[in-house]
């Protein structure tokens, strides 16, 4: 079986810096799940957006939501949406 990469687009709340998302994220265990890339990147003047990439096991939708929704619970974080998801 091979690996899945899912691709998740996190949302910072008001006046909370997309820096301080990450290292959240870096801090989090993702039991299942490996954290391969994670970067913030400009959404609009002075706005930035994370972007994370998760590997996975293939089939794995249960751990997909997991995912979703332990970040979606974070403190600094607002919304957590799947953006994309291949297999590697």
């Amino acid at each position: 079986m091979g690996k899945m990469a899912l691709i998740v687009r996190i949302t910072p709340k008001e006046d909370v810096s997309a820096d301080e998302v990450i290292n959240s994220i870096k801090n989090e265990n993702f039991e299942g799940a490996e954290l391969k890339d994670i970067r913030k990147e400009p959404l609009a003047f002075g706005i930035f957006i994370v972007k994370a990439m998760f590997l996975l096991p293939e089939k794995a939708d249960e751990l997909t939501n997991k995912i979703i929704e332990k970040l979606k619970v974070m403190q600094n974080v607002n919304n957590a949406e799947i953006e994309g998801m291949t297999l590697v």
